[in-house]
């Protein structure tokens, strides 16, 4: 299984206890993966996402194989079904499993945005099956600044992203190859390169108001991406462009706790900087709230 769409394994220490997690990931049958985390042998129990908060339990409810041609119903990669049905019959729970193939226009433009909301126990996730290669030009905007409760809880896993010819606008929603606006987005070992004029990912998200109480910044997650030769053309006027930028309140003034967002085990390559203003990573808030 190639490392796109495969579970992380983490290096063991001295102190190792081998944790045995049954995840349904993109196969034919269900299997069992074993994860090395590290602790304490004074402990009685491990809880995987005290010791590792960015991980959580992957156990779909449904399972639909997905090609870029589709003409099937989903249930096996024979009878595969297009990105864009499984976009819209979507709901909390699905796996949907990417087969090698150029998804690019797949949501009828250079956006992929799916609009499904899951939930932090049953997110919706698009992943590449094992040694499968799906590409995209274009981005994938997780969430919209004008419809913030939707698409909450997606995941993007395994997918080679690029755009190098500027084929989404920059915008709030179009200035990142993968844009996390919604609660609970999570990019997980993704490649991402070639982007004209745009950051590698963007997470954003927005405070909490009278309308959205918890705001959508909470559960971001990116995690074992590769990004390089981002933001080609970038005006040097306006803002610079990074291969992760991130923008975050930890606690409101109304005293609203968001939490963490995780950025782990990334490889980050220089961007194509002519400006001499881009970072791996930039992080920031409004108000000096970070």
């Amino acid at each position: 299984m190639s490392d796109k769409s495969s579970t992380p394994i983490m290096t063991p220490s001295p102190n190792t206890h081998l944790l045995r997690s049954s995840l349904f990931f993109c196969a034919i049958l269900t299997f069992s993966v074993y994860l090395l985390y590290s602790y304490d042998f004074a402990t009685t129990s491990v809880n995987a996402q005290t010791i590792n908060p960015w991980y959580t339990d992957l156990n779909p409810q449904r399972r639909f194989f997905v090609s870029p041609t589709g003409g099937g119903d989903g249930s096996t990669p024979s009878s595969a079904i297009t990105l864009l049905q499984a976009k819209n019959q979507a709901i909390a729970g699905d796996l949907y499993c990417l087969a090698t193939g150029d998804y690019t226009g797949a949501d009828g433009d250079y956006t992929f945005n799916p609009t499904a909301s899951g939930t932090q126990e049953k997110p919706i996730v698009f992943m590449a099956q094992p040694g499968e290669r799906p590409q995209m030009q274009g981005n994938i905007s997780l969430g919209d600044s004008t419809a913030l409760t939707e698409g909450m809880y997606n995941w993007i896993w395994g997918i080679e992203l690029t755009d190098p010819d500027g084929l989404v606008q920059a915008s709030r929603e179009g200035g990142s190859g993968i844009v996390m606006l919604a609660e609970g987005s999570r990019a997980i070992n993704n490649i991402i390169h070639d982007l004209y004029d745009k950051n590698g990912i963007g997470s954003w998200g927005i405070e909490a108001t009278e309308s959205l109480p918890e705001g959508t910044l909470m559960n971001h997650v990116v995690y074992r991406n590769i990004v390089y030769d981002i933001g080609e053309g970038q005006d040097c006027d306006n803002v610079p462009r990074h291969d992760i930028y991130g923008h975050h309140s930890y606690r409101d003034d109304a005293g609203y706790i968001y939490g963490y967002r995780y950025y782990v085990n990334n490889v980050l390559l220089k961007p194509s900087d002519t400006c001499n203003k881009s970072f791996g990573i930039s992080a920031r808030s409004s108000g000096a709230k970070v």
